[in-house]
């Protein structure tokens, strides 16, 4: 796999651990020198908090390690079918081009069934404009389940161990809400789960709740429309798998998020999924970048990298209780008899602070299904 490739991989697995990643994006100003390829990546997304978001980086692909490098962005500006345009801020805690929905500006509507674009002026001048994506209303989500299997797998010393896995699934219309077809669907996933200090003597020992964006490099996807469509009306997806571990231990909370995705948006995210389950074997088509919708006004020939889309967000959630994967044991870190190696905090000494910011001491309000 060449380095370009490698990079823009990197970069779509970060955009896709979920919607509240994608805020931490950083759009800090750096310089357009040796500028190889264009990225842009933006989001327009309708739900409990209706929002838009836009990242732009370049790549360098002459250095193998490089990392995409964030350009300076001067006015995002979304747009929809009837040329009816707002400008989206940027927004300082979010470190990036955000906006929130009807909070900013509404009398511009957000709505399934509207088509809407995205125009991103760079602070050189140069101008790139997306083809208008369609929003389509999503399906709900009738239920999750799970299921768990005793498998062998390899440790890191190549030591065969027996453990549990268990396979997350969503149950679900793949019918599109107002009858017009089947759904094209895209799953983002999160977790939170339980973990009580252990220090040594501590008496009355602090409980933390310490939640993580699940990263699912097979990106669940379920092409509807593309796939020829499917005459049920409910279906039932695997969309993650993972070793039991000590995070089930004193409970887990799975939350999951499905998206309605466009033609467009479901074709592009199928080329993103085929590239990373790639097995390089010799009948797999050759790497190349994943071209989205975005095109320069300044250069129509050149070539830029990247999506924007529109979807409809729907949540649900299944809380597992630890009877339901068996006597785990919670995670703590070996004492070990020695001071220097004794002083250093671990997750068991202060979760909250080991975690860091998406950790509390506060039970959340729905914990516990």
């Amino acid at each position: 796999m060449d380095k370009v490739r490698l990079q823009h991989i990197i970069g779509l697995l970060l955009l896709m651990c979920s919607a509240g990643c994608l805020n931490e994006v950083s759009l800090t100003p750096d310089t357009d020198k040796g500028l190889d390829k264009v990225v842009i990546m933006g989001k327009l997304t309708l739900g409990d908090t209706s929002s838009v978001l836009v990242r732009v980086t370049q790549f360098r692909p002459r250095d193998l390690f490089s990392t995409a490098d964030p350009i300076a962005v001067d006015e995002v500006i979304l747009f929809n079918q009837d040329d009816e345009s707002v400008s989206v801020p940027a927004n300082v805690s979010r470190s990036g081009f955000y906006a929130e929905f009807p909070e900013y500006d509404a009398n511009f509507a957000i709505i399934p069934g509207n088509a809407y674009g995205l125009e991103v002026t760079l602070r050189d001048g140069r101008i790139y404009r997306s083809a208008l994506d369609t929003l389509f209303a999503v399906p709900n989500i009738v239920d999750i389940d799970f299921e768990l299997d005793r498998v062998l797998r390899s440790d890191v010393n190549g030591n065969t161990l027996e453990g549990d896995v268990i396979t997350y699934s969503v149950l679900t219309s793949s019918r599109l809400p107002d009858g017009s077809g089947v759904a094209n669907l895209l799953w983002n996933m999160s977790s939170t789960f339980k973990l009580t200090e252990k220090e040594e003597g501590e008496i009355n020992p602090d409980t933390c709740y310490l939640s993580f964006y699940v990263r699912n490099g097979n990106l669940p996807l379920f092409p509807g429309r593309l796939a020829g469509g499917n005459p049920e009306t409910v279906i039932k997806e695997p969309i993650y798998q993972e070793a039991v571990n000590f995070y089930y231990a004193e409970g887990y909370q799975f939350f999951l998020t499905q998206e309605s995705l466009s033609n467009q948006a479901t074709a592009y995210w199928q080329e993103v999924q085929q590239l990373l389950n790639r097995e390089g074997t010799i009948a797999e088509d050759p790497p190349g970048l994943t071209i989205g919708n975005f095109s320069s006004l300044d250069d129509p020939s050149e070539e830029v990298v990247g999506l924007f889309y529109a979807v409809e967000q729907t949540k649900s959630d299944i809380f597992i209780h630890p009877n339901d994967v068996g006597d785990l044991s919670n995670f703590c870190p070996i004492i070990i008899d020695d001071p220097e190696v004794a002083s250093q905090i671990n997750i068991c000494d202060d979760c909250v602070f080991v975690w860091g910011k998406n950790s509390t001491k506060i039970k959340p309000s729905n914990w516990g299904g």
